[in-house]
């Protein structure tokens, strides 16, 4: 289990509920924004930084794109959470559970999905 979901796991096992679909969907949204504000500081995009870690770099230089890129991708991963998130709280269970399957199995954020957002959407 990756480092993402042992914290969401601690979490959840501290009996921290949902407290609504519209919460959660306010929730996402913001997150969206402020990862989408995050990556707008950066003067290059993350697709950018990876044709520049394909050139010939010192190892300074090549240290800090991994390290830049790596931040730029767990928040373009924090806005695919938060549309795919807004999308399936649209859903009825049985719909967002089938989109669910659809996705790639690796998702960084499979956990939250699973133990959150689904089970959100069956209580209703």
């Amino acid at each position: 289990m990756d480092n993402v979901n042992v914290c969401v796991s601690k979490l959840r096992k501290l009996k921290l509920p949902t407290l609504s679909i519209e919460n959660e969907k306010a929730m996402l949204k913001k997150f969206k924004e402020i990862a989408e504000a995050c990556l707008k500081k950066y003067p290059q995009t993350y697709e950018e930084d990876l044709k520049l870690l394909k050139t010939d770099l010192t190892y300074n230089q090549r240290n800090c794109i991994i390290y830049r890129s790596g931040e730029k991708k767990i928040y373009k991963e924090i806005i695919e959470m938060a549309e795919l998130g807004m999308k399936y709280l649209t859903m009825d269970y049985t719909r967002a559970s089938e989109e669910y399957k659809k996705c790639k199995s690796n998702l960084p954020y499979k956990y939250y999905i699973e133990t959150t957002l689904l089970p959100l959407l069956k209580k209703d």
